[in-house]
């Protein structure tokens, strides 16, 4: 590869690159409104639920749910995931191109390993909001619960055959909240674990 034909790549990811210098406000944006659309549908499944369960529309008593520290929390970490996404790609599609220069790759060939490279990185988009959603509504389950004074949940596995082992081994056995098991962490918390926390009402 010659000087010129570098310095002419570079220029183009450099140009690319830039394109992106303003990603971390676009993350924001979609991160907060991510979060706040997870919390307000747990919201309404978590106070129906407990409707259901009681006869008490709790969600009209409850003033305060001390949930400020975890959307705040959760938005950042969201944020860094966001960001981490086109960063990767475009390094992957920077390696592709130099490698594929250097070794004489003709174009089809690089067109072939940038795609494999953006399916990689659309796969983890994908698993990201996945994980990120059922973390989200573990955190949110949680403080809500002990809001009204429940300290105790029922594990329960989706149990559709895609279970692991440890997460089946918990099943509907009972737990605490401030003593989550060890292997597992509580539901949701695993990486992508849709297992749920059915709480325990004590009436």
């Amino acid at each position: 590869m010659n000087d010129a034909y570098a310095s002419e790549l570079e220029r183009a990811f450099t140009v690319i690159r830039s394109a992106y210098a303003n990603i971390g406000v676009e993350a924001r944006f979609v991160a907060s409104t991510f979060v706040k659309g997870v919390d307000n549908e747990n919201k309404k499944r978590f106070y129906k639920s407990i409707e259901s369960a009681i006869g008490v529309n709790m969600q009209s008593i409850v003033r305060n749910e001390n949930l400020e520290d975890i959307l705040i929390a959760k938005t950042q970490d969201n944020v860094a995931l966001i960001r981490s996404i086109p960063e990767e790609f475009l390094k992957k599609v920077e390696n592709v191109v130099y490698n594929g220069t250097v070794t004489g790759n003709n174009a089809s060939s690089l067109i072939s390993e940038i795609r494999k490279a953006y399916k990689v990185s659309e796969n983890r988009a994908r698993t990201i909001a996945r994980d990120q959603t059922s973390k989200l509504n573990s955190a949110f389950n949680q403080q809500r619960q002990q809001n009204l004074g429940i300290e105790e949940y029922v594990w329960v596995t989706a149990d559709d055959g895609n279970v692991r082992q440890s997460h089946k081994d918990n099943n509907g056995k009972t737990f605490r909240w401030d003593s989550p098991p060890k292997d597992t962490g509580h539901p949701g918390e695993d990486i992508n674990c849709r297992c749920i926390a059915q709480p325990v009402i004590q009436i």
